[in-house]
């Protein structure tokens, strides 16, 4: 689902990251939203980006990543038209939240040694209301 990170280096069978985006109150997922992975060094320097468009279902992939330190965004401006952001929520790496949740849109502190699995990076849209 994602495309070739620019400026992330990529590990066959290494680390990844994947999540929803869903609307709370229908429980169902958002297709066409992309999600921005963002990688950062040791001093928290951007060291490389790469986006993919979540599916039909709502469901979004990033594989084949390095290990390292990362963010998760949701970019509101391809929300369907008359959504906002509602939430965000922390994943777990190896059965642990690894993680936190500074914004709606953000997921940030993501931290994957060599071989993890990020799961459950989630994000939660709908309607403007009021």
């Amino acid at each position: 689902m994602g495309n070739r990170p620019e400026g992330i280096a990529l590990n066959a069978g290494g680390c990844g990251v994947r999540g929803f985006v869903t609307n709370p109150t229908t429980l169902s997922g958002i297709g066409g939203v992309t999600i921005i992975l963002t990688r950062y060094d040791n001093m928290g320097n951007v060291i490389g980006t790469s986006t993919c468009v979540t599916d039909a279902t709502g469901f979004y992939s990033f594989g084949g990543l390095a290990a390292g330190n990362y963010s998760v965004t949701e970019d509101v401006s391809t929300l369907p038209l008359g959504y906002m952001a509602k939430g965000s929520s922390v994943g777990t790496v190896g059965g642990a939240t690894d993680g936190t949740a500074p914004s709606f849109t953000l997921l940030s502190g993501v931290v994957l040694n060599s071989g993890d699995a990020g799961i459950n990076y989630d994000f939660t849209a709908g309607p403007v209301t009021g």
